[in-house]
């Protein structure tokens, strides 16, 4: 059972990620750099960000204090229901190291794409835009997390093209239809500076294919 302290822990984090989340997600969907201004770094960083127009989801992770010995992180997912963004999952706060991005075959590093995070649910906005709706007529929504080594340059995630950020976290937010039995992740390949393929990561695998190959020859 949680302790006191514990639990006035959790209502500390969970008023911080009220406030902090909404005016980046906000940011986020006008197309602005989701980072307020108002909000010095050293205080809470955007570390990570997705937006997806045409599917009409995305994604912002930012941490409280980095590189703080109480450093947290918070991260919320959003939807487009009927013209309008709304938030539709987050609020939860872990603990948070930021490591530096690595090479492949470092320490921590073993494939090209390491996931992280990977995660689906029905829509809850959907859902909640359209009473009635049975639970299995609402699309899937997901967020999945990795670190990607220092050699990749972008990711392909279905036939969107994201860019790598230095520091190699990513934070994806996809869609898949309603009539598949599960969230279906898209394919995601890594690419390098040239456009040549590192790796790929299947919907349904948490091992990108380097790592496979590694696997193989062993």
């Amino acid at each position: 059972m949680p302790t006191a302290a514990h639990r006035r822990e959790l209502i500390r984090s969970q008023r911080r990620s009220d406030r902090l989340l909404p005016p980046v997600v906000r940011r986020l969907v006008a197309g602005l750099d989701p980072q307020p201004p108002w909000l010095p770094r050293r205080v809470a960083a955007v570390v990570a960000h997705d937006l997806d127009q045409d599917a009409g989801v995305g994604a912002v992770q930012l941490v409280w204090r980095p590189g703080s010995a109480r450093a947290e992180t918070f991260t919320a997912g959003v939807e487009r229901v009927a013209g309008t963004w709304q938030e539709s999952a987050g609020g939860g706060a872990d603990s948070a190291t930021q490591d530096p991005r690595r090479a492949v075959g470092q320490a921590g590093q073993v494939g090209v794409i390491e996931v992280v995070t990977s995660h689906g649910l029905r829509s809850q906005a959907h859902m909640a835009a359209r009473p009635g709706l049975p639970h299995h007529e609402a699309p899937w929504v997901g967020t999945t997390q990795l670190q990607v080594a220092a050699e990749a340059e972008c990711l392909l995630v279905g036939e969107r093209r994201v860019p790598v950020p230095e520091h190699g976290t990513m934070l994806l937010a996809w869609t898949s239809p309603p009539t598949t039995p599960s969230a279906r992740r898209p394919v995601i390949v890594a690419l390098g500076p040239d456009g040549t393929e590192l790796s790929r990561l299947a919907p349904e695998e948490a091992i990108d294919s380097y790592t496979w190959g590694l696997l193989g020859a062993a």
